[in-house]
């Protein structure tokens, strides 16, 4: 929320000054969200080469279920 306040109160109040009757584009780059994944997540640029190791974490249970056999009894 800190980002959008800014971009009310500062941005475009000075943009409108600078320019009047002219209209901003105001884009951002959101690339760093995309860095964040759970501790448990599965990313095999850290996975070990062999079994144990440092890097050896626990991970959580996931299931794949192929739809195709997903609705059978």
């Amino acid at each position: 929320m800190k980002l959008l306040d800014q971009i009310k109160t500062n941005a475009i109040v000075i943009f409108e000054a600078e320019f009047p009757g002219c209209q901003a584009l105001f884009m951002f780059d959101n690339a760093k969200n995309h860095i964040k994944y759970a501790d448990d997540a599965f990313r095999v640029f850290k996975m070990n080469l062999e079994d144990g190791g440092k890097n050896a974490k626990p991970m959580r249970s996931t299931f794949v279920v192929d739809a195709q056999y997903a609705d059978r009894d």
